[in-house]
């Protein structure tokens, strides 16, 4: 496993071998030069689970020894599905429905977005992974105005970060369906497993913190088209919303790389993980059996800061926040029989806590100095 620094305790299980490295992309040449000496073993596969390491597979993907097989490369669609103004296009030649859609690149183009926007529309970078270096976790942004949109957008704008104006589908969390797919280099879907979210952080436009299994067909059916039509080979979550007053599916985005609940695929029973390797791995893989379905998979990362934050928001009471354990059968990989990755995660987490109390604890004193 080769994780970055801040991300140390994912690699520290006893299964694994770790590797830390530098955070991408500045750190782009010691991946390349780790992965390089790891191919000098023999044959491997690379399963990327972050967009940064899906980027520099693709990119670089020439100074990768050819011993470690990977999905990217330059001639894949990865970069082309990452990109949510082109997988639009995609979409729009593959008849998927998706949000309509502005293109918001710089500060010239300002104006003519705010007169053609509808509102009430959501602000989105065109690439999260990159809006999330610089501006955190917050990601999709709601206005109501021309104002507030202008205002919004600027500071991105000004430090080069593409967005897409978009507009709104309304519909709650539940309305969030998604199919995890392999698709192999014959168009054949070595795994298919469908998933709905319960909860979320940050709340309302934010990262699965607990999703369960769920049929889901017409999404299934909606993302094999799309991926089909994009030609793309390998592990994707494909994203749609379900307007809540239509009930038309509407394409979200598609990550192009392991997600974080690939944990539900476990729990749904479909082996889904030996199923991945052995699609990249070029070892025969026979029919999948049926996904279990009302089954939910936690992420722990995320949902220790769902919890308050919903409960703060009052967006769910402690009885919400309960309910949403029923019929949870995994933690992401998390076990009690490997317990140096959820001790480490927990002491991240009270780190993380104690640091939001600290900064506080001056504008506490300075109040009471001032009463």
């Amino acid at each position: 496993m080769l994780v970055e620094n801040q991300h140390y305790w994912i690699g520290a299980t006893r299964w694994a071998e770790e590797h830390v490295v530098g955070r991408l992309p500045s750190h782009a040449d010691g991946w390349i030069a780790k992965l390089e000496e790891l191919g000098e073993r023999g044959d491997g596969v690379l399963i990327s689970c972050a967009d940064r390491t899906t980027e520099l597979l693709a990119q670089r993907r020439a100074e990768i020894p050819p011993s470690l097989r990977s999905f990217e490369s330059p001639s894949s669609a990865h970069l082309a599905v990452m990109n949510k103004a082109s997988l639009y296009e995609i979409a729009e030649k593959a008849g998927v429905r998706y949000p309509r859609t502005l293109n918001l690149g710089d500060r010239d183009q300002l104006d003519r977005v705010v007169s053609e926007a509808i509102f009430p529309c959501l602000i989105k970078p065109v690439h999260s992974h990159r809006w999330r270096s610089v501006f955190g976790e917050r990601r999709v942004i709601v206005v109501d105005s021309a104002e507030e949109l202008a205002r919004e957008a600027m500071p991105a704008l000004d430090a080069d970060l593409e967005l897409l104006v978009s507009e709104h589908i309304p519909g709650p969390d539940a309305h969030l369906d998604a199919a995890y797919t392999v698709r192999s280099a014959d168009g054949d879907y070595t795994l298919v497993c469908g998933r709905q979210k319960v909860r979320m952080h940050p709340p309302g436009y934010g990262a699965a913190a607990i999703v369960e299994s769920v049929d889901a067909a017409e999404t299934v059916a909606l993302s094999k088209t799309l991926l089909d039509a994009a030609g793309f080979v390998g592990v994707s979550s494909s994203e749609f919303k379900r307007h809540a007053r239509t009930g038309e599916s509407y394409l979200i985005e598609v990550n192009v790389r392991v997600p974080q609940a690939w944990g539900l695929v476990e729990v749904a029973r479909t082996d889904g993980s030996w199923r991945l390797y052995a699609a990249l791995a070029g070892l025969p893989v026979g029919p999948q059996s049926a996904a279990r379905t009302g089954v939910r998979n936690v992420i722990p990362s995320l949902e220790m800061r769902a919890v308050p934050t919903h409960l703060a928001e009052r967006r769910l009471s402690l009885r919400g926040v309960l309910d949403g354990y029923r019929g949870v059968r995994g933690f992401s990989g998390l076990t009690l029989r490997d317990p140096k990755p959820p001790l480490l995660l927990g002491w991240g987490y009270v780190r993380w806590m104690w640091g939001h109390v600290k900064r506080r604890l001056p504008l506490v004193g300075s109040r009471g100095a001032a009463e």
